[in-house]
């Protein structure tokens, strides 16, 4: 009975001490080995520098193994950190390296650490470099590449910092290159900034120094050109019509644009700015009279500049095209001149309309209007009976006034009146049945209006529901031959 009990407890002290075994973390140390460099004649106890050292249990501790000449640095035990400890053996004729080996542990496991100090010699510098001065074209291009800084260490890497420049954000400088750029290319703008300077500073783990980095810009000659503008256009536009624009270009600042002549006087204005050219006077662009358009422009920056010769060839229109834009610019005029009228003005009516009467015996040859969208819409020309005489759909540009031709020629008696009428039937939303209209929000429109070929008499801008006599008339334009 004795020997079985001896027995059983003998396997459970065997099993618990298997089970705790399988229990254990193995400690593990990683270190790397140390090196610095440093000036010769430290003062006493200055920082050289910590061990690198982890591990995945528990705390390190530190201590010294060797170390050559003896004495020389010192290990806090718990830290890692090296310090000086005798001085005067930090002196770089005796003792350019000191060498020494540390014991990282951790209970019974440890790593062992190679220590490499180097001195360098007091008397001699660890960091040089050059001042950087070049010349360059004003004008450069964003982060053009400037020059390098060349320095020299024995005491580490070198890095480098703009600490000072004028004028402010000019350059930047690679911090581990020393190489130079342009930051911001306003300045280097020769007649304001003819020179940009700098200090950078140079840094390696023993000092820092600082160069001077100087930039002269030489002047760029300025360069204008520009060519001529030859245009086909259309007889009787519109005023303030763009014909083209004048092109110019310069390597440096900006242009201006001016009309040096023209003839004839007056047919056209330029932008100072764009160069964009309008019409002044529709009079001037009448093929009959004057089918051609000349001038010159005058393309300027500063004291240089460049001429551009302007040559506008008047295309003679359709005789029933030619008799709508004149009945367009009639109904310009009237709007320009009338101060209570509005023009250019849109209103949402689902019917758009006008009654006028011939000044004498017309055939109609085409109707204009400009859209809003790509729905056709409805034109009707009603007699004074009410009778329908023309009814058709008709699709009108959406950027400008333009002219349907209609497929047979309408006869109109004189004094006889008539109604054209525009209709939008395939709508969704109020918005879609906008259009261009001259309005009188006061006393509406003072009727009749007398144009060279018809007068208007009344109008209505209405639905099913509202009607709006005479607040309005449509810029609906008419064509006769």
């Amino acid at each position: 009975m004795k020997q079985q009990f001896a027995i059983l407890f003998s396997l459970l002290i065997l099993f618990s001490c298997s089970e705790k075994g399988e229990d254990e973390i193995t400690i593990n140390i990683n270190v790397e080995d140390f090196s610095t460099i440093m000036m010769e004649n430290p003062v006493p106890m200055q920082d050289i520098g910590t061990i690198a050292a982890t591990t995945n249990l528990g705390t390190l501790s530190f201590t010294i193994v060797s170390q050559n000449p003896v004495g020389a640095f010192n290990v806090d035990e718990n830290s890692g950190k090296l310090r000086v400890a005798d001085e005067t053996l930090y002196d770089f004729e005796t003792n350019p390296t000191i060498t020494g080996v540390v014991r990282v542990f951790n209970e019974d496991v440890f790593e062992d650490v190679n220590v490499t100090i180097t001195l360098t010699n007091e008397d001699e510098p660890t960091l040089t470099a050059s001042d950087l001065e070049i010349t360059i074209m004003e004008n450069p291009t964003a982060f053009q590449y400037l020059g390098t800084i060349l320095g020299n260490s024995t005491g580490g890497p070198i890095m480098f910092e703009i600490v000072e420049q004028t004028p402010a954000g000019a350059l930047s400088v690679g911090v581990n290159t020393g190489e130079i750029f342009v930051a911001n290319i306003s300045p280097f703008d020769y007649e304001t900034n003819p020179t940009i300077t700098g200090i950078v500073s140079l840094t390696n783990q023993i000092e820092s120094i600082e160069v001077n980095v100087t930039i002269n810009l030489t002047d760029e000659e300025t360069i204008v050109t520009t060519s001529d503008l030859v245009v086909d256009m259309d007889e009787n536009p519109l005023p303030n019509q763009l014909i083209g624009t004048v092109q110019g270009e310069t390597n440096e600042g900006t242009l201006t644009f001016s009309i040096v002549n023209q003839s004839p006087n007056d047919a056209f204005t330029i932008d100072a700015n764009t160069g964009e050219l309008r019409v002044i006077y529709s009079s001037a662009y009448d093929y009959e009279s004057n089918n051609l358009i000349t001038g010159t422009v005058l393309v300027e920056n500063g004291n240089v500049s460049a001429t551009a010769n302007i040559t506008i060839n008047i295309l003679d229109k359709n005789a029933c095209v030619e008799s709508n834009q004149t009945n367009q610019l009639e109904l310009y005029d009237f709007g320009e001149n009338n101060t209570d009228i509005h023009f250019d003005y849109t209103f949402d009516a689902k019917i758009h309309e006008y009654t006028f009467t011939p000044n004498s015996n017309l055939n109609l040859c085409s109707v204009g209007y400009q859209a809003f969208d790509e729905t056709p819409y409805q034109i009707e020309l009603l007699d004074a009976n009410g009778n329908i005489i023309l009814n058709e759909m008709m699709t009108f540009s959406t950027t400008e006034q333009s002219e349907v031709i209609l497929s047979s020629n309408i006869s109109l008696m004189a004094g006889q009146e008539y109604t054209i009428r525009r209709t939008q039937n395939d709508y969704q939303y109020i918005s879609d049945v906008i259009g261009y209209v001259f309005l009188n929000f006061g006393s509406g429109i003072d009727f009749p209006i007398v144009f060279n070929d018809i007068t208007l008499v009344s109008s209505n801008l209405h639905d099913e529901f509202i009607d709006n006599p005479n607040l309005g008339f449509p810029f609906l334009t008419l064509g006769f031959e």
